[in-house]
């Protein structure tokens, strides 16, 4: 049978989709891993980006003898959320850690009930809320919510009852977000028998989904997808039989599913993110030569710094900078200096005690990584 020249073109195109995805740079993705083949530690781990390439553990995660679940880093307060769930002796219990992404530091532990289980979460950069496919109160089922984790709470807030098995769920720049949906055709022994996987939008406000199309995998473990905010591109962790794990590519436009590398060790990854760089390309660079200085017992002082002399992505950059210090959350003191620039800055703390200083410039881009100094006064 020949095939149309309509038919033809689609092809050449969807050749070139692939060949793209396949030799597009991989933006660093970060995820826990929580089993192994080598018996890798628990906990969270920045992914190569090419097959081969290593792995590099960024905190230890302690689970005990629970299950994790999944996991989500909430960039407003930079705070790693894990949970994870024991039912070793008979009722279930859940347990919510929360981490600090800068040290590492486990900073407490909640005790949530069973609706809290989630199996998989995004952070929505559209309105700044967590949403995720959430376990029912039967555990019978699953729930399309939003859910709050700041300042220790549980706040679980219900969209929609959600039909069927669904392993991934993401949100793009634009507040889009797009859910990964198995179909199941009876048993296989004492698994479920996936026949295969599909991608769907989901209306962020009612739960209303939408086909976009098949995936070409079928993912019988619960994996972890993310969305690129910079590029727009959505990568999936796919874990099909158990014994073996990798990365795909997926396309928002079709539903396909391209791999790109095997996960070494059969690593299973959840709560997977985009690490974000610091700042924008555009953006000046970080500060130096940082120095905070109080004489005595003064609670007066000066932040010496000097400004930076190129922006973020290297590139030599000249004019003006506005530049804050902010400490405990306040803006103790904020002005304008120029690039390359020595800056004495006068600055009074309201009592003694230890005092972590963060320093930043800005320019119409947006601002610079932070500096910080940690200072008793």
């Amino acid at each position: 049978m020949k095939k149309s020249l309509k038919t033809l073109v689609s092809l050449a195109i969807t050749m070139v989709v692939l060949s793209n995805a396949a030799t597009a740079e991989i933006p660093q993705l970060n995820g826990m891993v929580v089993s192994s083949n080598n018996e890798t530690r628990t906990g969270l781990w920045s992914l190569p980006k090419e097959q081969g390439g290593e792995w590099t553990m960024k905190f230890a995660i302690e689970k005990g003898y629970a299950i994790i679940y999944n996991g989500i880093l909430n960039p407003g307060d930079n705070i790693y959320y894990e949970t994870r769930c024991n039912a070793e002796y008979g009722s279930p219990i859940i347990y919510l850690d929360a981490y600090s992404l800068e040290t590492g530091q486990k900073l407490w532990t909640n005790y949530p009930n069973l609706t809290f289980l989630p199996y998989d979460l995004t952070y929505n950069p559209y309105d700044a809320r967590i949403y995720g496919l959430f376990s029912n109160s039967t555990n019978t089922g699953m729930v399309l919510a939003t859910v709050s984790y700041a300042n220790q709470a549980n706040e679980l807030t219900p969209i929609c009852d959600l039909e069927g098995t669904w392993v991934a769920i993401a949100a793009a720049a634009d507040g889009q977000l797009y859910g990964i949906q198995s179909e199941i055709d009876g048993m296989n022994g004492l698994l479920p028998n996936v026949v295969s996987s599909s991608l769907y939008k989901i209306d962020r406000l009612t739960g209303t989904t939408t086909l976009v199309g098949e995936t070409g995998q079928k993912p019988l473990l619960t994996g972890s997808a993310t969305i690129d905010p910079r590029s727009g591109r959505m990568f999936w962790t796919v874990g099909p039989d158990g014994q073996s794990s990798y990365l795909c590519e997926v396309d928002l436009a079709t539903g396909a599913a391209t791999k790109i590398m095997d996960l070494d060790y059969n690593r299973q990854v959840t709560g997977l993110y985009v690490e974000t760089p610091e700042a924008e390309d555009k953006a000046p660079a970080k500060v130096q030569n940082a120095v905070a200085t109080f004489n005595g017992g003064s609670l007066s002082g000066t932040i010496s710094f000097t400004a930076p002399s190129t922006l973020f992505d290297g590139t030599a950059a000249s004019g003006s900078l506005a530049y804050s210090i902010i400490t405990n959350g306040e803006v103790i003191a904020s002005g304008t200096t120029t690039h390359g620039a020595a800056n004495q800055v006068d600055v009074t703390v309201p009592e003694r005690g230890k005092y972590t200083f963060v320093i930043t410039v800005s320019n119409s881009t947006g601002s610079s990584p932070k500096e910080k100094i940690e200072k008793f006064v």
